[in-house]
């Protein structure tokens, strides 16, 4: 009896949960089926309600982060209609914490819940037809789950106004009037400088992050005369501009001939993804011993071979951007041997530490004999 007890127990939670979770589906529902997605030419109608997730204690307990990403439906009365569950919630760990798959599916259902549990309370402006989005919840160790909507649409972000009082129609734009966009005949221009933003000191403070999607016009020379929000987060905006205003292309050709275009950019603000948020500490490294450290005398040395990081394809639906903070050790021969994550963006992860462990370096000389080093680097993930 007492074998058949913790059997029973797991039965019942399991029954449990599928009472619990039915409502969030697999595949598409009817709703979701007769749905429109969500675009610039369909956006989002205004949240009006947005009741935040919960924390999930066993994941803070672990310094972990995790992500769950939903596809949401609403009907005409701006209820959310349908859930359906896009990708397995991923689940990471602080740094030298390991978890067996139990405790991390667990885990996992714990945040889908959550996720689950938030977006049915929340209410919208009603649209004159169901409309479906995407929407990703970041769960961290020391902050509330923050959640995004669909960033492509112009109002995925909810309620909170731009500094013109709302969210700008894609063409009511004077400066832009008679300028083509990028598509079409128009191939997107190669950036050539990027100026990373200021992160607010003041959003850094409140945890304040986000998506800020704007606008550019890039002129016949390459370089950006404009700039206009479309999706605000009110205390990071005006960083976002500043530095879309220094940015530069090449210049973009239509019919062989340079011409100013319009594009839509946008600037990810994330405090867990290598924003200045103070010093990156992390336990011994056992791989690394006797390695030396990058720092005083030892400079940093020059890369030689860079592999840039495969973007994956749920951020890239997303529209989703971040950074991940690792640590390498570079062998005598210059080559990577070994890397783990300091400061992780979960969906990130994976593919940064593939992508570091075929980067090459200078092979760094010390009184005249190879040595083995480690030091920090950083792998940025953005949506041109």
């Amino acid at each position: 009896m007492t074998v058949l007890r913790p059997i029973l127990s797991a039965a019942v939670l399991f029954v449990a949960v599928l009472v619990y979770a039915q409502e969030v589906r697999n595949t598409p529902g009817p709703f979701e089926q007769q749905a429109t997605a969500s675009s610039p030419e369909n956006p989002i109608p205004r949240r009006l309600a947005a009741p935040p997730a919960a924390r999930v204690p066993a994941l803070q307990n672990l310094a972990g982060r995790g992500v769950v990403r939903l596809q949401i439906t609403l009907d005409t009365t701006g209820r959310v209609a349908e859930i359906r569950n896009l990708i397995e919630p991923i689940v990471q760990t602080g740094i030298g914490q390991t978890l067996d798959e139990e405790t991390r599916r667990a885990i996992a259902l714990g945040m889908l819940q959550s996720a689950a549990a938030s977006v049915r309370q929340w209410r919208y402006d009603s649209p004159s037809a169901p409309i479906t989005f995407p929407v990703a919840f970041n769960f961290s160790p020391d902050a509330d789950p923050f959640a995004l909507q669909d960033p492509q649409s112009p109002r995925g972000g909810g309620p909170a106004p731009t500094a013109r009082g709302g969210t700008p129609p894609p063409g009511d734009w004077p400066a832009a009037q008679g300028i083509p966009r990028v598509g079409g005949r128009i191939a997107p221009p190669t950036q050539t400088k990027k100026v990373q933003p200021v992160y607010p000191q003041s959003a850094q403070a409140d945890k304040v992050q986000g998506i800020v999607i704007l606008e550019a016009i890039i002129g016949v020379d390459g370089k950006v005369s404009d700039v206009r929000v479309l999706r605000s987060v009110p205390l990071l905006d005006k960083a976002a501009v500043d530095a879309v205003s220094k940015w530069e292309y090449t210049p973009a050709l239509l019919e062989g001939k340079p011409t100013a275009v319009v594009t839509t950019v946008t600037v990810t603000f994330t405090i867990d993804g290598g924003s200045p948020s103070g010093p990156v500490t992390a336990p011994p490294w056992p791989a690394a011993a006797g390695a030396l450290r990058v720092g005083g005398s030892i400079k940093p040395p020059r890369q030689t071979k860079n592999v840039r990081p495969v973007y994956p394809v749920g951020a890239q639906y997303d529209r989703t951007g971040g950074a991940v903070i690792l640590e390498v050790l570079i062998g005598p021969d210059g080559k990577v041997k070994d890397a783990r994550v300091l400061r992780s963006s979960p969906v990130f992860d994976k593919s940064a530490v593939e992508a570091v462990k075929k980067w090459e370096y200078e092979p760094t000389v010390v009184n005249a004999v190879p040595v083995s080093l480690t030091m920090a680097v950083t792998v940025s993930f953005s949506i041109r």
